[in-house]
């Protein structure tokens, strides 16, 4: 059994608790670039597929960290991956974000203990 309520129209900030009566689509997306749900290492999912704890894959690690806000200056070539906080603009060419724990580090790489999908952006 469904009910249909009448849609009213209410200030916006008169609104808390109440339910939309249709979708609200911004015009404008915020923010105006993909950024990282969490903490971890910004990847190539080409580079990772397949990992797992029992076939770990090896990415090099750069350098330079990404913290939230700040631009990426560096491009992620093929087998090398990048630290990014959460909120931080995912770099050019990466498509996903492995979280730390799915990783293990070891000296200048780290080995990434399982696949993600284009995700965690």
């Amino acid at each position: 059994c469904s009910i249909r309520i009448k849609a009213v129209k209410v200030p916006l900030l008169d609104s808390l608790g109440l339910i939309l009566a249709e979708d609200v689509i911004s015009k404008d997306d915020i923010p105006v670039y993909n950024n990282s749900a969490m903490d971890g290492y910004a990847v190539r999912t080409e580079d990772i597929k397949g990992a797992d704890r029992s076939y770990s894959v090896r990415l090099i690690l750069l350098a330079e960290d990404i913290p939230a806000g700040k631009v990426p200056t560096v491009k992620v070539n093929p087998g090398y991956c990048i630290p990014i906080m959460t909120g931080s603009p995912i770099p050019e060419n990466c498509n996903a974000v492995v979280m730390k724990e799915d990783t293990e580090k070891d000296g200048e790489s780290i080995l990434v203990l399982r696949n993600v999908w284009r995700e965690k952006i």
